[in-house]
């Protein structure tokens, strides 16, 4: 059991603090920063405001290809389901409770690359005509439900489901 954990403190250590560069570390406190500023001067919510830190490490730490960023993408996404709830923009919270769905998929997925295929031009219009019907079945619903700015909600969320998809696919 203590070589066991040892070895997942190790694998922590390497995913949090390994192999950054000078202007990686600067980049990332900047961004921090800001998050912690913004809520200072603006102080919306607490959970808005560990949403937009969660989302700032999934993001640099996916940049950097590690396995952990998938849980920040796990905070930042249910935070943003809770705020989207609250708010009543319901296509965003569809769309964040699939990017929950899909955090543990990624997580599980990951380092198991294979070759990545592209599509062609028929197939790319095809979704592009899917996507352009599936944004206007979005904004009728979520006109009906009273979302708030069901246009670009609904676009957001048809956009983020298919690229969310396409790489779930890769």
């Amino acid at each position: 059991m203590g070589s066991e954990s040892t070895g997942i403190f190790h694998w922590i250590y390497v995913q949090l603090f390994a192999n950054w560069k000078k202007f990686e570390v600067i980049y990332i406190s900047i961004l921090i920063l800001l998050q912690f500023a913004v809520y200072a001067i603006v102080p919306d919510s607490l959970i808005g405001m560990v949403s937009g830190v969660a989302g700032v490490l999934c993001l640099i730490y996916g940049m950097k290809g590690r396995k952990i960023n998938f849980i920040f993408g796990l905070i930042q996404c249910l935070a943003m389901a809770y705020v989207a709830w609250i708010s009543h923009a319901y296509g965003s919270f569809a769309m964040d409770i699939v990017y929950v769905i899909s955090q543990p998929i990624g997580w599980l997925m990951w380092g198991h690359d294979e070759a990545t295929h592209s599509f062609s031009k028929t197939i790319r219009n095809w979704i592009f005509l899917g996507a352009f019907i599936a944004w206007a079945i979005g904004w009728w619903i979520l006109s009906i439900i009273h979302g708030q700015l069901p246009y670009l909600d609904s676009i957001n969320f048809v956009v983020s489901i298919i690229a969310q998809t396409l790489y779930i696919l890769k």
